[in-house]
């Protein structure tokens, strides 16, 4: 009797074929990170040599041939790697004086307005003053500009940002002209930004800057406040691009798909993709979500059946092949750590989780996300939200919406009369009101920011409670209940006492305990982003309430702040006229 069976040696080959992409994706991710002096001709001669067996013996040994495509990955991910750090280590030009074109849209800030540009085959970040930004502040990706100024080395940026982005230094422009000649991509993709814009009209700035986030990642123009509250509430990766997106557009674009063959589906599935590449500036998780989607693409063309992780691994490699300095990018790590919690999880987890389905379902997706993201959020960015979970639950619904319709009708508004695109934006305007009331509501909630730990004793508190539901049934809710809320409960915490001590905040504050009260000393007169910075140092404490504001000077931030701190405002020597308002601490 034969032991193993066909079948069972199919499974066995489709295990080892797995297990060989995961191997080989995390060589690829450690060769693209150290980097190795590769000879230049090993990756195409084990790859002919591939090639070469793989035609003699059309059905004989899979693994050699896989063996040598996967080691020639692995050693031109390495060679590529080694070549773009020597090529970023060069040696830098005192100045720059030429056309450069820009490789992504220009951020505003307080002193000027600064955008990436290539110039002459090298990729610089421009410093604009106020004399020279109005040349580029209407400027969008893939314009031109005649520059000159002074090159400077990024000594203060992160090492792993200056590498994702294949910056080679700054430049601080003296003298700038724009230069027409833009390529007909960038036009088009352009084109697609200024149509939701301009359909936009009919919401407010702030949900409108939300809006453009929401659908296409630029987020230029949000607010600190905006920004603040997306991280407290774990909602930041709504409005960074990512894989949903490009999800939610090819779903508006099915039914097309769907009514014609499969070769002609794949050639506008690969279209919308790359198309969608383009106006989302190319970003880190959109390429892994379009590498991603074009293997499906060609696997359901071809007829076959691509398992997650093998899809998932085949990606980050290709990725890592096109330009290893993605493994530097903290936005490619997450999306991969993101989705490999999906692809591992999410389906066991909704299954486990007690409840219906329409609940159940949705649930483990976030959970599943959560598990493979915040290990990686939490060693580059620190503690996470604790509330990521439901705030999660609660708005991804309504952003869902938002993207879906933003490519659609929100386009369409774009180019019809005002009156006609307040119609069609009214679902868009309301789901984006949800989203920011969710946001802003749970930014509220005095629930600090957990580390590793402490989702750890959550995830082993809600496995207990799954157990025991399980193995008690439905009698035991009130049980499970407690058991899943128990690390909750031991972790999240108001901060302890000071005591009569004080704790140093960001933004140049000073958080004191005083007769029972909190007190918050300001110095000088903070702007935007010092009082949201100093609103996220109160938020990492568990404070969302002070009960008094000082400080010797007086702005409008200042007055925001207290009033979403719900505290009394006193500035200089003047006392507070609130009757039963603390005393000032000496």
């Amino acid at each position: 009797m034969e032991v193993c069976t066909p079948a069972m040696r199919e499974a066995l080959h489709a295990m080892a074929g797995q297990a060989g992409v995961v191997v080989t994706a995390v060589s690829a991710a450690a060769a693209a990170l150290f980097g190795a002096a590769v000879p230049a001709w090993l990756p195409p001669t084990l790859i002919a040599c591939a090639l070469v067996v793989a035609a003699a013996r059309r059905s004989g040994p899979r693994w050699l041939v896989g063996g040598a495509l996967a080691v020639a990955m692995v050693a031109l991910v390495a060679l590529r790697a080694d070549q773009d750090l020597a090529g970023l280590d060069l040696p830098l030009p005192e100045r720059v004086d030429g056309t450069a074109q820009l490789a992504a849209d220009p951020e505003s800030g307080r002193f000027g307005t600064r955008v990436e540009v290539t110039v002459d085959g090298r990729r610089y970040m421009a410093d604009f003053d106020r004399d020279t930004e109005g040349v580029v502040r209407a400027l969008r990706m893939g314009n031109r500009v005649a520059l000159s100024g002074a090159v400077s080395d990024l000594d203060r940026a992160p090492r792993g940002w200056v590498l994702s982005r294949h910056l080679a230094g700054r430049i601080r422009v003296s003298e700038a002209e724009r230069v027409s000649g833009t390529r007909i991509w960038f036009r088009a993709a352009n084109g697609v930004h200024e149509l939701l814009w301009r359909g936009s009209g009919s919401m407010s700035e702030q949900h409108r800057a939300l809006y453009v986030g929401l659908v296409v990642g630029d987020d230029r123009r949000q607010d600190e406040l905006t920004q603040f509250r997306f991280r407290a509430s774990g909602l930041t990766h709504l409005l960074a691009v990512s894989g949903q997106n490009l999800v939610f557009v090819l779903v508006a674009l099915s039914p097309l798909t769907s009514r014609v063959t499969f070769r002609w589906r794949w050639a506008l599935g690969a279209l919308a993709i790359v198309g969608f590449v383009l106006v989302t500036r190319a970003e880190p998780s959109v390429l892994r979500a379009a590498a991603m989607a074009l293997l499906g693409l060609t696997a359901a063309a071809t007829g076959r059946t691509v398992p997650g992780v093998r899809t998932l691994c085949l990606a980050a490699t290709g990725l890592l092949v096109a330009d290893p300095m993605l493994v530097h990018s903290v936005g490619f790590r997450l999306s991969l750590a993101a989705t490999a919690g999906l692809v591992l999880c999410a389906q066991r987890i909704w299954r486990l989780v007690p409840g219906p389905e329409w609940l159940a379902r949705p649930l483990g997706v976030t959970l599943a996300a959560q598990a493979g993201a915040v290990p990686v959020m939490a060693a580059t960015f620190g503690p996470t939200s604790v509330l990521a979970v439901p705030a999660n639950l609660l708005a991804e619904p309504a952003a869902g919406l938002v993207m879906t319709l933003g490519m659609t009708s929100g386009l369409l508004a774009g180019v019809v009369r005002e009156e006609l695109a307040w119609v069609l934006q009214l679902p868009v305007r309301v789901a984006v009101w949800w989203v920011n009331t969710v946001a802003a509501g749970i930014a509220e909630l005095s629930a600090p920011p957990l580390p590793i730990a402490g989702w750890v004793a959550i995830g082993a508190g809600l496995a207990a409670a799954t157990a025991l539901w399980r193995h008690r049934g439905h009698s035991a809710a009130g049980r499970c209940v407690l058991v899943a809320a128990l690390p909750i409960l031991l972790l999240v915490r108001p901060p302890l006492p000071l005591t009569g001590g004080s704790l140093e905040l960001d933004g140049g504050a000073t958080l004191r305990s005083c007769n029972e009260s909190w007190v918050l000393e300001v110095g000088g007169g903070p702007g935007p982003q010092d009082a949201v910075s100093i609103q996220e140092g109160l938020w990492r404490q568990g404070l969302t309430r002070v009960a008094l504001v000082s400080a010797a000077e007086s702005t409008p931030a200042l007055v925001d702040l207290a009033g979403r701190l719900g505290a009394v405002l006193v500035v200089g020597e003047s006392r507070p006229l609130a009757r039963g308002s603390p005393p000032i601490c000496a």
